[in-house]
This record gives C-alpha cells, structure tokens and sequence, in this order.
C-alpha cells in the first residue's frame, strides 16, 4: 500500500490546494494521501480563518483520504519545529511512504541541495553565518547570504515559505533517519503572500483577505465549488471568520496580568522582547497594532506574531521543550476521513508508533501522562478560539468532546 502524506494548514482549502493533491497523487502513483494539518492556530501565529473541523471536510472532498492534526504547540512554532513535528508524526504512523509538498522552486534537486547544507552545517556555512549575523542582520537574512556565498545558492530559496518548509522537511527526514521519499510540485500562479485574485487559483492570504472585506463573491472564486457550501455554512451561521484582532481582548488581558519573569518564560519572547511587550500596552491595543509596535530589525514580523500569540495561549518554553524531548506530538489525533478509505484508519490502528485518537472520550486510557498534559492544553486552545466566534453554539465551552470526527 503506497501512502502519500502531505503537511498543510488548508486555510483556507483552496483550486491550488487541490491542484497539489491531484497532481501528487499523478507523479506519486499512490493509493492514499494523509494530511497532517494545523488545527485551530496556524504557524503564521493566527487563528485559522476556518475552525479545524470545516477545514478536515473540505479536504475530505477533495482527494484527501485522513486528516491529523498537528497539535498547537508545534501548529504555532518556528518553521524548524512545525516541519519536524509533522514529519514525526508521518513517521510514527508506520503506513506513510512518501511526502509531497508545494514549493515556489519545483525542484526536489535544488531544495534537497540546501536541505544538506543546512543539517551538516560545514565549517565554512558557520563561518560564512557568524560573519553575517555580526552585521546585526535577521538570522534567516544571514543564512540565505551564507548559503549565497559557499553554495551560489539563490536567496529567493530561503525567502520563499514553500522551498523553506520543503527544505525543513528534508532536513526532518534526515535527522530521523526516515525512508520516507520526499517529492515536490511546483507552486502555480499565485505566491504565498500575494493579496490579489486575478485567476482561479490565489493564495490562501489572498482569499482571506477578500473574506475579510466581505467580498466573499470574489473569494469563492478561487476555492472547489465542492467547498462553497460548506464555508458559506460557517460564515451564514457565524462561526467564521475568525481573525487575529478577534483575539485582542484576550492579548491585552494576559499581557495586563504578566510580569516580565512570566514573559520570559513564553516561547519566543526572546532578549528583552517582554520590555517591548509590555510597553506597547501604553500606544496599542489591537493584535496587529502591538505585533507593529513590537517588531524590529532583529525580528521577523511572523515571530513576533507568534510569540504574541503564544502570550495568549500559555505556550510556555519548559513545557515545548518537554514534549520536544520526549518525541514531539504524543499522539495521533484523526481529525477525520473518509468511509472509502477506511482501511487507512484500519492499518493505521495496527502500525502506529503512538496512540492513535479516533474518539477523544477515551483519551484518559490511552495516554500517559505528557499525554494527557498536551491534549488537556489542546482543549483549552479550542475553547479559546471558540470563543472567538460570534455564534453561541460555536462558543460553548469543551468544543473537542462534543464534536465528532469528520467522517464522510
């Protein structure tokens, strides 16, 4: 049985997403494809436009056969931990063969290229690294110049998101020592970042931001019609959208009620970023407002997202070095699939390396206690989004046990 996986955050699902899924399956030749996904919080630091569960359906329908989430404490992590992270969890199903992923590149070669650069680190690159980081430059400025000048590898590959998580899985790969075969689809038309709609394929940031400006006409242009009802569903009953700034009271609470030790001790406030943190509160209140206050030449905006973000959900560092250390994800939680490919679920059940969650009910006999203590906090992070929302049943509490999985 060939098994295809494919790390995502589908948010939301959209034409160019499922253009990657078909032609993965094409170039595979495989029988199934897995989706690791990103619940509720997304790696930009976010809350995903679309809550995890609307997302599972609309890749069911689209040529996905199971989704498993990656949990928010690596969901919301640095590309570093977020790659590695659903690459062990591909790894601890013990059914999944091979990895396709969408880059700017198209190039297995080139990215796989900079991917061993990066995991053996030769003298020269640490050299050529502390040279540019000595200049006060971002650190991923000062390794895409690094690698520019002893590999004559082009910068636009370490500026692309798609090359950079593809290269982080490879790196994953090997750090692992996993047989699982990595290949790669050319990203089409729209880049990451771009805001615009101008075909029927666009980037997720583009349709967020037409959803945002409630040009939901315009936005739908770009996603499966199989997806239309069902966004249309979420967005008429007021479950989305959900956006950064919905989390704005939540930020100022916790910030208001922080020290600076307890500041220092979420991940990703870093070298005095707590002072910048706490002082914003003086000129800003919304999300975005403090993410700008805050943000410097040292930092990138999407960390400075993130450790905001971790603020809010008390992502503390002793905690993610915990679960790093005892093997990342301490389960396999299903987020959904599909009845036609129930033998995936069926081989899953017998050949995983970790618990595997069909139903959160039975969580307390199934895991240990590092377990439980990841998937208690995952409750706490989807009451939190559901909070968010401007509908009352989406908004009541202990949301994980009383919605099924996604079956379809």
């Amino acid at each position: 049985m060939k098994v295809l996986g494919i790390v995502s955050e589908y948010n939301p699902f959209h034409n160019g997403h499922k253009f990657h899924i078909e032609q993965s399956i094409k170039n595979s030749g495989c029988d199934f494809v897995i989706a690791v996904m990103s619940g509720n919080f997304v790696q930009r630091g976010e809350p995903a436009i679309f809550d995890k569960w609307t997302r599972t359906k609309a890749a069911l329908l689209n040529g996905v056969d199971m989704v498993i989430e990656i949990p928010t404490y690596f969901s919301t992590s640095s590309a570093e931990f977020f790659s590695e992270c659903a690459i062990r969890i591909l790894e601890n199903t013990g059914i999944v063969n091979m990895i396709s992923f969408g880059s700017e590149s198209g190039h297995i070669e080139y990215i796989e290229k900079t991917a061993n650069i990066l995991y053996n680190e030769p003298k020269e690159f640490k050299e050529a690294i502390k040279k540019e980081l000595s200049k006060g430059l971002p650190f991923p400025t000062a390794r895409g110049n690094a690698l520019k000048q002893i590999a004559n590898i082009p910068n636009e590959i370490l500026e692309n998101p798609n090359n950079i998580l593809g290269i982080e899985y490879i790196k994953s790969l090997k750090k692992i020592n996993s047989n699982i075969t990595p290949v790669t689809v050319k990203r089409e038309k729209a880049h990451y970042n771009s805001k615009n709609i101008e075909s029927t394929i666009a980037s997720a940031t583009a349709i967020r931001e037409y959803i945002k400006t409630n040009d939901i006409k315009t936005a739908f242009s770009a996603i499966p019609k199989n997806c239309i009802d069902i966004y249309s569903e979420a967005l008429n009953s007021k479950k989305a959208p959900i956006f950064q700034n919905d989390l704005s009271d939540f930020l100022n609470y916790k910030i208001r009620m922080s020290s600076e030790e307890y500041l220092r001790n979420i991940l990703d406030v870093t070298e005095g970023l707590e002072n910048r943190i706490l002082k914003s509160l003086y000129e800003c209140y919304d999300f975005d407002e403090i993410c700008d206050y805050i943000k410097s030449k040292r930092y990138t905006y999407t960390k400075i997202q993130r450790a905001i973000l971790h603020i809010i959900l008390d992502i503390q560092k002793n905690d993610f070095y915990e679960f790093i250390n005892n093997g990342f994800a301490q389960y396999i939680r299903v987020l959904g699939f599909n009845k036609k490919s129930s033998i995936v679920l069926s081989e899953l059940t017998k050949k995983a390396k970790i618990p595997v969650i069909t139903n959160v009910k039975n969580i307390y006999s199934q895991l240990d206690d590092i377990g439980l203590k990841m998937f208690e906090k995952e409750i706490q992070f989807t009451d939190i989004y559901s909070a968010l929302s401007e509908s009352k049943n989406m908004r009541l509490p202990k949301r994980e046990f009383s919605t099924p999985m996604v079956i379809i």
